[in-house]
Order: C-alpha cells, then sequence, then structure tokens
C-alpha cells in the first residue's frame, strides 16, 4: 500500500515538474537569447536590424507612421556615417544599407515596360505622401554626398529619385532645401541638387 502511494506521489510529481518546465521554457529562451543578444557588439547588432529593415522594405514600402519611427535610427547612420563601429568597412556597411532602405521609398518607374509590369501590383512612390519625413531625408542625404565620398554617388541617385517623387507636391521649405543646395562648395553636391530641381518642374504648395 505504501509503495503504490510512493508510486502515484511521485508520478504526480513528474508531472507537475514536467508541466512546470514546459511552462518556464519560454522564459529561458527569452533569457538565452537577451544574453546572446547582451553579447553582441552594437555594430554586429545594428547591422542585423538594417538587413532586417531592407528586407521588410523590399517586400512592400513601409507606410509614412512605419518610415517615421525607424527614419531615427536611419538618419542617425547617415550623420554618423556609422554608428558604434570603428572599423571604416562596417561603418561604410551600416551607410549603405540605410540608403538601401531610403531608397526603396523613393523610387519610381523609370520606364512603361516597368510601370506595366508593376500595374497589377502594390508598387507605388510612398514618400510622395507629404507625411514622410522628407526634409530630414533630404538634408541627411546632401550629409553623406558632402562627406562620404564613397557613397556620394548613391546618395546623388537617391537624392534625384526623390525629387522626382515628390514633384507634384513639393513645398516651400523642401524646394529650399534644395536650393540651398546648388551654393555648397562641393561640386557634386551642387550638381546632385541640380539634377533633383531638373528632373521635373515642381509644383510648389505653399504651406
Amino acid at each position: 500500500m505504501g509503495r503504490n502511494c510512493n508510486a502515484k506521489e511521485s508520478s504526480r510529481g513528474c508531472r507537475a515538474g514536467g508541466a512546470a518546465s514546459r511552462t518556464s521554457e519560454p522564459y529561458v529562451q527569452f533569457r538565452l537569447c537577451y544574453r546572446y543578444v547582451l553579447n553582441l557588439a552594437l555594430s554586429v547588432l545594428l547591422i542585423r536590424v538594417l538587413y532586417r529593415l531592407r528586407f521588410l522594405s523590399e517586400q512592400a514600402p513601409f507606410d509614412a507612421a512605419t518610415f517615421s519611427y525607424a527614419y531615427p535610427l536611419l538618419g542617425r547612420v547617415l550623420v554618423q556615417g556609422g554608428v558604434g563601429s570603428n572599423e571604416e568597412e562596417e561603418a561604410i556597411e551600416q551607410v549603405a544599407l540605410a540608403l538601401g532602405i531610403i531608397k526603396f521609398h523613393c523610387g519610381e518607374c523609370m520606364s512603361l515596360i516597368y510601370c506595366l509590369l508593376h500595374a497589377f501590383s502594390t508598387f507605388h512612390i510612398p514618400v510622395s505622401d507629404p507625411s514622410y519625413p522628407r526634409i530630414p531625408v533630404m538634408e541627411n542625404l546632401l550629409h553623406i554626398i558632402r562627406n562620404q565620398p564613397k557613397l556620394s554617388k548613391e546618395a546623388s541617385s537617391t537624392l534625384v529619385d526623390l525629387g522626382e517623387a515628390i514633384q507634384s507636391n513639393a513645398s516651400l521649405n523642401e524646394f529650399a532645401v534644395l536650393l540651398r543646395g546648388t551654393l555648397f562648395q562641393e561640386v557634386y553636391a551642387r550638381n546632385s541638387c541640380l539634377q533633383a530641381l531638373q528632373v521635373r518642374r515642381f509644383s510648389l504648395i505653399a504651406n
């Protein structure tokens, strides 16, 4: 009789222990993941985040709220020329990823065939929406053009795409950013602003 009671109590304890371990398993996984993230270098973690953002933006451009939420990180990477890294290659990789994410949001159909291929898809020019942080984007692109020679060509191309995307509803303040850029000492920055202004005639909206 005593042996049966002990066996029953033992089985109950095993079941209880198994249930407790299953209940605590997600917490243990979270703790392990948390420790793993803490052990990563900031630059490595940031590159992973940027790759994830780029992958998601390739699938479908972010709406204004999502892009505005992510842009402080992108803007800081652009202004500082990379964050948390003393290695030039890692810093350039961060800036290149940030530029790529921005470019996905200001691209435009460059041919009739390309437009027809995307006629039945969700393809659009998201930054034509004035609620996007377009002025900070233009200012940071100009900063890259002036201070990052290795990425100035890519930044210039993105600025021109942005100018074409916003030409139908550009505000006076946005126009002023590009106009001031034509007075910079750096020739490449001046040319980029002129190209962005000359893509099409801006329809200025006084706010």
